[in-house]
């Protein structure tokens, strides 16, 4: 007879181990040197709205769910073109003003208290080319709030501003800069980073963030082999120990300084002895499999990454303020005012403002027909506005209690062809391939990616743990 396998076991006996190192904590994450801190607070408000208050919230502009249903004509939207590259921020416009000697040059980085205005005017900026500034950096990106630890560079001749340079996140920076005509032109541009292919090698002992971390990546690798392969494997299920990862990794430096990991050019798990690759492939910004099929699915399952349904999708429910039965054709999730509510699916925004007893409301057309809802938004992102295109995933807005509400939640919806359908059991279509006039060019890119990952130099894990038997 053959021998069984021990309780909690994979196949073959093998042990299984958790994507996440949620159980338990210290043991998975001590190897890693990871130290965790989770903080959480969710407050609900009670009922916001007085009942003498009703008969004028009736007569607001309709909107849908607890407050009936608009329909509206679907709109049909082609695949989305794909956005041009981003200029690299190694050199300057054409028609930038060129520095001469007299141009003095100071950079550093934001304090948590400083803002763009303060900055600018406590180096000798006047009101005037402060002004400046804001206004011709609005169009593209608003600075009236740039995250502590941004850098920035900021150039001065004898006639005053010469150029303004704000990292904006990880991959973009804003320029700001003097025209040879006199005026102030603005662009955004890629952070100009040396860029070196490295080779990460890993097998999995405990945890994938155990895996990563002896092989000399940081935990953010984890974290984007578990965007990447999300949909194709169980990591809290399927993972198991002996199991392997490798990775062609953008290892980044700037200015001759190192400025930690980019993107997973190229990688391949293998779970119980499937492997699973995945290629990045730049014109979309996507990862697909060799074959050039979608690693990813066309829409997320929830709009928040972390929170709790309250009330589901229904013909026929009893709303809390108005006391009676009504169509909900959405799905409640609590969740703190402030937590960021993000696309489920790429798309263009249609609506971005107040909508009567929707409050601040977002609605998205996508491919196929489809067309989603973020309802009762406290406030939306900057650059969210009708006729803007969106990825999957980018924050739109961020949760509240606007409109008809009884305490923070957001309200989701989706239509197909104008008819409401659950989000939480519809059969929602998987992601697109590579697209036919893409083929071509990406096949020269899984090629690439090969001659690179095999030429790559080995990222050196943590003393002998990083070495595989």
């Amino acid at each position: 007879m053959a021998p069984q396998p021990r309780p909690g076991a994979g196949p073959m006996g093998r042990r299984r181990a958790p994507f996440f190192p949620a159980i338990p904590w210290r043991r998975l994450l001590r190897p890693a040197g990871f130290t965790l801190l989770l903080g959480s607070s969710i407050w609900l408000g009670g009922c916001q709205a007085l009942e003498s208050s009703l008969q004028a919230l009736r007569g607001l502009l309709p909107a849908e769910g607890d407050k009936g249903v608009v329909h509206e004509e679907a709109v049909e939207v082609p695949s989305l073109p794909l956005p041009p590259p981003l200029p690299s921020g190694a050199a300057s416009p054409p028609d930038a003003l060129p520095d001469g000697a007299a141009v003095s040059v100071q950079s550093g980085s934001f304090a948590p208290q400083d803002t763009v205005a303060a900055l600018l005017a406590g180096s000798g900026l006047t009101a005037q080319e402060v002004q400046e500034v804001l206004d011709a950096s609005r169009p593209l990106h608003s600075l009236s709030r740039v995250g502590a630890g941004r850098r920035y560079e900021l150039a001065r001749g004898p006639e005053g501003l010469r150029r303004f340079v704000v990292q904006l996140d990880g991959e973009r920076q804003l320029r700001l800069y003097r025209t040879r005509a006199g005026s102030l032109g603005a662009r955004l541009e890629r952070i100009p980073y040396e860029v070196e292919a490295v080779r990460l090698r890993g097998k999995v002992q405990d945890s994938l963030f155990g895996a990563v971390a002896r092989a000399g990546g940081p935990a953010s690798v984890a974290v984007e082999f578990g965007e990447i392969f999300g949909y194709v494997i169980d990591f809290h299920k399927d993972l198991q120990e002996g199991d392997r990862i490798e990775a062609l990794i953008e290892r980044r430096s700037l200015g001759g300084m190192p400025a930690g990991f980019g993107r997973i050019l190229a990688a391949e798990i293998v779970v119980n002895g499937k492997k699973h690759a995945a290629i990045y492939f730049e014109r979309t910004g996507d990862y697909y499999t060799p074959e050039g099929e979608t690693l990813r699915r066309a829409f997320l399952r929830s709009p928040l990454r972390y929170t709790r349904v309250t009330s589901g999708f229904s013909h026929r429910r009893f709303h809390p303020i108005l006391k009676s039965y009504r169509p909900h054709h959405g799905v409640d999730y609590a969740a703190p005012v402030g937590t960021p509510v993000r696309a489920v699916a790429d798309g263009v925004v249609t609506w971005a403002a107040p909508r009567g007893e929707a409050g601040n409301m977002v609605r998205l057309v996508h491919r196929g027909g489809y067309e989603t809802s973020y309802l009762h938004l406290s406030r939306f992102e900057r650059e969210v506005r009708q006729g803007r295109e969106v990825r999957q995933g980018e924050v739109i807005g961020y949760v509240g209690t606007t409109g008809l509400s009884t305490g923070p939640h957001l309200d989701f919806r989706i239509t197909h062809r104008g008819r409401p359908i659950d989000p939480l059991s519809a059969q929602l279509p998987s992601g697109w391939p590579v697209p036919a006039r893409l083929r071509a060019e990406f096949r020269r890119t899984v090629e690439g990616r090969r001659a690179e990952l095999a030429r790559a130099p080995l990222l050196r894990g943590v003393g002998e743990l990083a070495r595989l038997d």
